[in-house]
């Protein structure tokens, strides 16, 4: 993929992004875990997050439709680009409380944070 990712985003801004915007999903999970509650402000962060990767990722799938290629580890683009449509739809869920942050979502929140922040962490650091 070069330096950049679509629209000529430099690495290192979606490096950054997804390891603190993991952190924050790892929180918000650890604390609905604990019976804790989360304030607001986060209802309101997720779901304008959740637009605003639902239209990039929109964007992105109709620009590259018909083209195929494997991310590091060997992970294809479709992959990839379902799994974040599915965590956008998600989040404007939450966010706008549709659905309630159960112990089920928590984990996945928890896990899926864990998981983004560690790959881009590691992609950081790991030249593929």
């Amino acid at each position: 993929m070069g330096d950049n990712y679509s629209f000529n985003i430099p690495k290192i801004i979606i490096h950054v992004a997804h390891i603190l915007i993991g952190l924050w999903l790892v929180y918000i999970g650890y604390k609905k875990i604990t019976n804790n509650s989360i304030d607001d402000m986060n209802y309101k962060l997720l779901w304008i997050m959740g637009i605003i990767l639902l239209v990039y990722f929109i964007i992105v799938i109709y620009k590259n439709i018909g083209k195929y290629w494997n991310y590091a580890f060997g992970i294809p683009n479709w992959m990839i680009f379902t799994t974040h449509i599915i965590n956008a739809l998600l989040f404007i869920a939450i966010g706008f409380k549709y659905i309630d942050i159960s112990t089920m979502l928590s984990l996945y929140l928890v896990v899926s944070g864990s998981l983004a922040a560690l790959y881009h962490t590691h992609l950081m650091f790991v030249h593929h």
